[in-house]
């Protein structure tokens, strides 16, 4: 015979498990969610305050996978570039370039090739100083999503 005691114990582990199910599920299941969000489109006065080096360059060589299936996002594409103009900055021949390896890190896209005005950040220097500072200029210059880098003619 069941008794109302029982009933309610019965009804308050279900609840429970339920309980641990709907709560855990987020926490357990779910991959984690990146996206690249632009605030707003800047104009090419605003770019170029932003950037330490703009310069046009045909893209010679890529190295790394953008959003291919190989690709799990965390890997950096570099691009080399020849340059034919510069607008601001110091550019080396050929300029690597480097970038996020999934478009949803603000990773760039770019087309062996193509030429690009590019809007191009200095590499951070890891520590301080002059020596840190020169070896940050010895590596690729680093372009996003956001940065304004785009094809021309």
């Amino acid at each position: 015979m069941t008794t109302t005691r029982t009933v309610t114990r019965n009804v308050g582990k279900a609840v429970l498990a339920t309980g641990l199910v709907v709560g855990l599920t987020p926490v357990l299941g779910a991959n984690p969610a990146y996206a690249c969000s632009c605030v707003a489109p800047a104009g090419d006065e605003q770019l170029r305050k932003w950037a330490d080096v703009v310069f046009k360059g045909k893209v010679t060589a890529k190295s790394g996978v953008v959003d291919g299936p190989e690709s799990t996002g965390m890997e950096t594409v570099t691009y080399t570039f020849k340059p034919t103009r510069t607008y601001k900055g110091k550019v080396r021949i050929p300029q690597q370039v480097s970038t996020s390896g999934s478009s949803a890190s603000c990773g760039v896209r770019l087309a062996v090739g193509s030429t690009y005005l590019v809007y191009a950040s200095k590499a951070d220097p890891e520590g301080k100083g002059k020596v840190a500072r020169k070896a940050a200029d010895k590596k690729p210059l680093q372009v996003g999503l956001c940065g304004g880098t785009h094809k021309v003619k």
